[in-house]
């Protein structure tokens, strides 16, 4: 998505937007999903500390392909674009569990979706203009 986004659309827009386009569209990797295989499949990942750990490692690995694509595209330092990534996949991972607690607590997806698009305006406007001023 940072490297096939629109001209003139920024890396995290892009990211914001393509997230927002996940929750729209029930995309279970935004944990806004309440099919009932999908929710079986979320609560054995968390349950199953071998399941939790290759998420973990696949978290890793999106940080890394998000920075070499943020350095490609951006042009930022290779720090800087550990750092954003890091950053953004934490913040895609945190709002997937939020909404995947939300319908395990017994919301429906429909009921929870238009907290899932506040919580993640949220965060990518913190992504986008840091925590100055928010605490």
């Amino acid at each position: 998505m940072v490297r096939a986004r629109p001209a003139g659309v920024g890396p995290l827009a892009a990211l914001r937007d393509h997230f927002l386009d996940g929750l729209r569209e029930r995309d279970p990797i935004t944990g806004l999903n309440d099919v009932p295989e999908i929710l079986a499949h979320i609560r054995m990942v968390s349950e199953t500390p071998a399941l939790r750990a290759r998420a973990t490692r696949f978290q890793e690995g999106s940080e890394r392909a998000l920075a070499e694509a943020l350095q490609d595209v951006a042009g930022v330092p290779a720090l800087t674009a550990r750092l954003a990534a890091t950053q953004v996949v934490g913040v895609h991972w945190l709002l997937s569990m939020d909404n995947s607690g939300a319908l395990a607590g017994g919301q429906s997806a429909d009921e929870r979706y238009p907290q899932a698009v506040a919580d993640a305006e949220h965060a990518f406007t913190l992504l986008s203009e840091g925590l100055a001023g928010h605490m």
